[in-house]
Formats: structure tokens, C-alpha cells, sequence
């Protein structure tokens, strides 16, 4: 299609009209393409679920593997804040629920979502409890060493140039272990409570870079080590 604008006043209105069509395109194209997301069923047991079908509502926005040992390849969810359920299959909208299925909130303010999941016998909808973590760039961005707590320890000590102390059921986020990408020393103990002093946890090297997020999970294990940990480097997405 040819346009030919020759008044003045009106091309500029012209360049106006299309700049805010464009943007109103490109807009409804972010909209389209979601919040990228990732998850995890670590170390699921045999015969635990292996995929997910996750609602917001009635829809289906994703169907994603639950890798056991990584995090899955990225899927997108809706932006906005949603109440997202998960479900083993895809929903049958003649059924009614007798019990509400896994569920977490996904705030609008979170830009990168990463769901880890774990077993909840308790449900008969499907048996995972999920627990959602702000991926985003702000929060936990490239170059950061992200730390739940699972367990019953204290723990603390050493990541590379930054101090970490950290009680059970805590998080928290190190940006920067080291000044550049390489290799650094974390050096945690644990506090076992009724304990007078503290056990050596973590005496090793890990490698930093500043194009990866890090996960690192403290996670509860059976006397007497009472604690098991578990890295996971991921990707920028």
C-alpha cells in the first residue's frame, strides 16, 4: 500500500499516529510472550509425577518435563500476578476438585520465575508442594549466588569474599562472591541444635561467573548429618 502525506501538519501527525501504533504492537507482543520460568523436582523419587500441566484459572499456560536433577528448559507463564496450579494432567472442566491443587503466587513484580518442587503426600490432586523463587535480573540477576535454608542448621562461614550466616528456613542472596570469574573457596560449618560447636559443612572450590545465577540449597538429611546441600548453576534467561 502507498501513502502519500503532502501537508506538513499532517505527516507529523502521521509519524505520530504510526510511532504509537508501534508501540501499541510491540506491547501486545511482550504481553504475548510472557515471564520465562524453569523448574525442578529435585531428586524426585520413582513413581513421582515426571510433568506438569500449569493453570492460571481455567488455562493452560504450560506443560513442562520435572527433570530431577536440573532445571527444565524455560517455558513462559502470563504476565500480571498470578495464582498459578499445577496438575498432572490437563484439567477436565466437568470435574470439581475434592481437595485444591498444588498452588503459588507469582507476583507481577517478578520479571524470571524458577519453581522447585517437592513431594506432598498430603495432596490427592497431585502429591508436589511448590515453592516459587524471584529470578528476576534485580533480585536474583547474573552473578548471584542464591541460598535457601531447608534445614534445621545454622549455618555459616565463607563464599568466596562474602560472609554468609543463615538459620533454618532463611534466604538469602550474594551478589558477587568474587570480583572477577574464577575459582573461589566456600568455607561453611553447621551448628547442629543441642550442639556446643559447630561441624565442618563445606570446604571446597566453585567457580564464579558472571553470566550465571547460582542456586545453592541447604537440604535436611537423617542424623547424623542432619544436612545435605546441592548446586545448581543456571543459564541467564
Amino acid at each position: 500500500m502507498n501513502l502519500q502525506v503532502t501537508d506538513k501538519k499532517h505527516y507529523c501527525l502521521f509519524l505520530v499516529l504510526s510511532s504509537l501504533l508501534c508501540a501499541v504492537c510491540l506491547g501486545q507482543l511482550n504481553d504475548a510472550s510472557g515471564r520465562s520460568a524453569s523448574i525442578m523436582y529435585f531428586k524426585a523419587l520413582a513413581g513421582s509425577p515426571s510433568e506438569a500441566f500449569i493453570y492460571s484459572g481455567d488455562k493452560e499456560v504450560a506443560k513442562t518435563p520435572l527433570p530431577r536433577s536440573n532445571f527444565s528448559k524455560f517455558f513462559k507463564i502470563p504476565k500480571g500476578d498470578q495464582l498459578l496450579s499445577f496438575l498432572p494432567k490437563p484439567m477436565d472442566r466437568d470435574r470439581s476438585f475434592s481437595q485444591a491443587p498444588p498452588s503459588v503466587k507469582v507476583p507481577e513484580s517478578w520479571g524470571k520465575v524458577l519453581f522447585l518442587v517437592f513431594e506432598d503426600k498430603s495432596n490427592a490432586v497431585m502429591p508436589i508442594r511448590v515453592v516459587p523463587i524471584n529470578a528476576s535480573d534485580n533480585q536474583f540477576g547474573p552473578g548471584c549466588l542464591y541460598v535457601i535454608n531447608f534445614s534445621e542448621l545454622r549455618v555459616f562461614g565463607t563464599i568466596g569474599e562474602k560472609e554468609l550466616k543463615i538459620r533454618p528456613m532463611e534466604k538469602r542472596v550474594i551478589k558477587q562472591p568474587i570480583d572477577e570469574n574464577g575459582d573461589y573457596a566456600v568455607r561453611l560449618q553447621a551448628l547442629v541444635q543441642g550442639d556446643d560447636k559447630p561441624r565442618r559443612f563445606i570446604k571446597q572450590m566453585w567457580s564464579y561467573n558472571d553470566k550465571m545465577r547460582t542456586l545453592f540449597l541447604i537440604l535436611p538429611k537423617p542424623a547424623p548429618y542432619h544436612a545435605t546441600y546441592y548446586s545448581a548453576p543456571i543459564r541467564d534467561f
